[in-house]
Parts: C-alpha cells; structure tokens; sequence
C-alpha cells in the first residue's frame, strides 16, 4: 500500500538540519522532500511544568486542520521507576480557537522510555484552523495500573495506586502554515442503504489524514470510504489493516438533519497529490488540486 513504502531517516543531525524531532520521524515515517513541505505543520513550542517532582514538556507539535499531535517529555523522581502500566489518570485539551475550554480525551503512546523518562505522543482529532493557535495540555495524577489476576492466571481486576498526585497544565502557541492539504467541497448526492437524501458536503486529504464530511438523513453508520491512488493502490476500511485508523464521529449540529465526520489517520505520512479519488457507497469523487 502506498504508506507503507516511504524512506525512513532516524538520525539527530538529520532531524536537527530539517527542523523535525528524531522520533517525530521515527513514527510517521516521511521522505526527505515531505519534511521540507511539511514544516509549515511542525512547530517547537517553549512550555514546560513541574509539580510533585515530575516535569513535563512540550517538545513538538505536528497538525492538520483535523488532528494535533503533542510530543511530550515527562522525567520522575528516583523514587518512581516508570513502566507502561504508568499512566496518567486523566488528560484534557483544548485549543483557544475552538473557545470550548478542556475537553476530556485524547490518545497517548509511549515512543521511547527508560527508568525515569518518558517522551510520548498525544493524539486528538481537533479542528485546528491555519495560522496562530494557542494550545492546552492538562494531565492530572500519574498513576500505577496494577492489574490483579487469580491463581489460574486470569485477570480479575485493576488496583489503581497514585504515584504523583495534581495537575500538571502546560499552555503555548503553535504555527500551521498549511499548503499542502487538498480541500474540496462536492456536495455530491450518495444514496445510503436505499436513501439518497445525503451529500459529501466537504474532503480534506493532508499528509497525515483524510477527512470527510457527509450530512443527510441516513448517515449514522455504514461509512468507509475507499480511496484509490494514482499507482492503483487503495485504502479501504479493515480493522486489520496496519497504518491507519479509522473512525467516525455523529454531527448533530449539522445544517442537514445530521452529518458524519470521516477520519482516516495515517501512522506514515502521505502525499495528499497521490490521491486520485474517494468512493463512498455508489459515488466515486475525483480527486484533484
């Protein structure tokens, strides 16, 4: 598949010379001609907290206009020796264009981590809109996950022991200068389990996302997009498939009764210029600058 086949460069002078965090490259994977048009999505931020002993800074950020990513350092105390059954007991984010305060959620992974360091990648599918942006990151009482299990080795419950109990809430600003995303808006007609009053109202296809909006009167689920690229290779919806994530998200709200919100979310970065088209249900839309 297309993701899968880009060149992967791991070293610190060559992430320090293209402005990008060694594991940043390390996990999504680009070449080097899609760092140099990504770096309009990639900003250092200044912001850094300690409370009861353990420090946590942002390191980078990377978005698009649907998904922020946070690389995060987090050091402890001697008193603490980290392992992935650590976890913090709560995190929170906002962005102040949203103007929604902290919303609960978010997914964190563990890239590289030792006895008392951990640098960590927080995902959040958020609006983010190009230019200015000013970002907060809460976490709240690092904790230990100790699972118990009975004396047939099955598993029977969770004891939770706080390491580091309070907050720890980290503020800063961040830049997308976003040029390479290819927006469109169809508004194309697709019939959905024999209805056909819906749209594809909206497609965003980023380096690291494809988003899509559909409204109508019958859209609450039965939604995988199948995107085809210009080398014949396709992206389809399976729970199996490596490198991507899929979901999708109800819109109440929406003008048009009601509307979901599509993600496919790349673990490599893609080019969005490879993409040819995107068919839902009997509808194939051509993709195109």
């Amino acid at each position: 598949m297309v993701v899968a086949v880009f060149l992967l460069f791991t070293t610190a002078a060559f992430a320090s010379t293209l402005n990008w965090n060694e594991l940043l490259i390390q996990h999504f994977k680009p070449s080097e001609d899609q760092i140099q048009t990504m770096n309009g999505h990639v900003s250092t931020p200044e912001a850094t907290v300690t409370n009861n002993g353990v420090t946590v800074t942002i390191k980078q950020t990377i978005a698009d206009s649907q998904n922020i990513y946070v690389l995060y350092e987090m050091t402890v105390p001697e008193s603490i020796e980290l392992n992935d059954d650590i976890v913090w007991e709560g995190n929170y984010f906002s962005l102040k264009s949203e103007g929604t305060g902290l919303i609960q959620g978010g997914a964190s992974t563990i890239l590289r981590q030792n006895k008392h360091t951990r640098i960590g990648l927080f995902h959040k599918n958020q609006t983010v809109l190009n230019g200015s942006n000013t970002a907060t990151l809460q976490f709240e009482d690092l904790t230990l996950h100790q699972k118990i299990y009975d004396k047939n080795g099955e598993y029977i419950d969770l004891k939770r022991i706080p390491l580091a109990k309070g907050e720890w809430n980290l503020s800063w600003d961040f830049m997308i200068d976003d040029t390479q995303s290819i927006k469109i808006e169809p508004h194309t007609p697709v019939s959905l389990h024999g209805k056909s009053k819906n749209k594809v109202t909206k497609i965003e296809i980023s380096p690291l996302s494809i988003y899509i909006l559909v409204e109508g009167s019958d859209v609450l689920n039965g939604l995988a997009p199948i995107v085809k690229f210009k080398d014949g290779s396709q992206l389809s919806f399976n729970y199996k498939s490596p490198g991507k994530s899929y979901t999708y998200v109800n819109v109440p709200s929406s003008t048009n009764a009601q509307g979901n919100h599509l993600y496919y979310v790349f673990d490599h970065i893609i080019s969005p210029g490879d993409v040819e088209s995107i068919t839902i249900a009997n509808v194939t839309i051509p993709v195109s600058k």
